[in-house]
């Protein structure tokens, strides 16, 4: 029993230690002001649940969407849902896409550079590239289309996934 409870106080250290670290990111990237006041953009964070939410309001509060067009917003976004590895994943994960798929893609790329970034500074233990490679736009060419009106068929052979994942993408 003194053992468990011990293990558990351990635990409890080790906790509070990373909701500090995570405290601090949330004042360095401005979700929260330095007495602790959950400001504009934590709020927005608080709506998000399907994607890293550090990422997705800096996204948004850098003006990303501004001049993209749904349906490259729609495209962008796609990079935080699809999470399947293409086989051919190269260095370069922009290879072969379109300039106006490709230049949101890079600006995502930065966005979630700097919140590794942050990340690190405020010693969270996390890997930059490997945080950023999360991002996969594999999809992206897909959800275009579909937004802009294409048969499902159509959609399907710009993938190289099954069906379910496409449908699950869109």
């Amino acid at each position: 029993k003194a053992l468990k409870d011990e293990a558990r106080a351990c635990e409890t250290i080790a906790l509070k230690d990373d909701l500090k670290k995570m405290k601090r990111v949330l004042k360095k990237l401005g979700h929260v002001d330095v007495q602790g006041v959950i400001q504009t953009k934590g709020r927005c964070a608080c709506e998000i649940n399907t994607a890293n939410e550090l990422v997705v309001v800096e996204l948004i509060f850098t003006g990303v969407f501004n001049d993209l067009s749904v349906e490259q917003c729609v495209a962008l976004l796609s990079c935080m849902t699809y999470d399947e590895r293409n086989k051919d994943d190269g260095d370069d994960p922009t290879k072969g896409m379109k300039s106006y798929l490709a230049n949101p893609f890079l600006k995502l790329q930065e966005v979630a550079r700097t919140v590794a970034k942050a990340e690190i500074a405020c010693k969270i233990e996390v890997d930059e590239d490997e945080f950023v490679d999360k991002f996969n736009p594999g999809m992206m060419e897909a959800v275009f289309a579909w937004c802009k009106g294409a048969k499902f068929v159509e959609v399907q052979k710009l993938t190289g996934s099954f069906e379910g994942t496409t449908i699950r993408t869109l």
